[in-house]
């Protein structure tokens, strides 16, 4: 889905009331396209963060004398710089590692074994004490290991309709209701305060209404293999 395909929708539907959402010529005008990006973009973080919807994965190269490892653009091999600092974490330019990890959810070794996490008293276990960073016990040169974790959304920075046309919304499509009522909230205004207060009141449930929605209705596969969590949790 493309980032215009939310303008234009913006522009005929929640933001009709108000200048900035162009519907006086029909489009947004590209003056004014920075400006509500400011509020799509945050609405996307908050969306994100509400239902932890990206999700990645990326191979790190363990050294020798590296016992923690941060997960960050200035240690990819396609963006760091060598020069300041260890490109441990092996991407590619086919898949950029730009993202902002918000939390490491599984950390597998190049077997894909997965290793025990922050569990005390076990020497060999994974320790994460940050979001973004792991600490290996006992790393070696050669071995690789693989982390899975959820991100944050790209930024669109398009500023003309032009580009927007171009530019994917950062987001799964299935998401984009919950975007407008966000949107709507942040961007419309009553006339008096009392109105104001009602206006906003009217589009925040709208946005909560959405994000119960995606929750009770995920587009993702859930796990088959009952069997295992069985066997896991002691119940077999």
């Amino acid at each position: 889905m493309k980032l215009s395909e939310i303008l234009n929708h913006l522009t005929f539907n929640e933001l009709s009331q108000v200048a900035i959402g162009g519907y006086a010529n029909g489009v947004v005008a590209d003056a004014d396209i920075p400006k509500l990006l400011t509020t799509i973009n945050t609405g996307c973080q908050v969306i994100n963060d509400a239902l932890n919807i990206l999700i990645a994965n990326v191979w790190v190269e363990l050294r020798d004398n590296i016992v923690t490892y941060k997960l960050d653009a200035a240690h990819s091999q396609t963006t760091g710089n060598s020069a300041t600092h260890v490109l441990y974490i092996a991407d590619s330019p086919q898949h950029v590692f730009n993202y902002e990890v918000t939390r490491i959810i599984e950390v597998k070794d190049s077997k894909f074994n997965s290793f025990a996490i922050n569990v005390r008293n076990d020497p060999f276990s994974v320790h994460i004490p940050m979001h973004n960073v792991i600490q290996i016990p006992f790393p070696k040169t050669g071995e690789e290991i693989s982390v899975e974790y959820y991100h944050t959304p790209v930024k669109m920075v398009s500023t003309t309709m032009a580009q927007a046309q171009l530019e994917d919304y950062s987001l799964p499509h299935y998401t984009v209701n919950a975007l407008y009522a966000y949107v709507e909230g942040a961007m419309t205004a009553g006339i008096t305060a009392t109105q104001d207060l009602q206006d906003d009141n009217v589009a925040f449930q709208k946005f909560l209404g959405e994000i119960e929605y995606l929750r009770a209705n995920s587009h993702v596969v859930d796990d088959t293999f009952l069997e295992e969590k069985f066997v896991n949790n002691g119940w077999v």
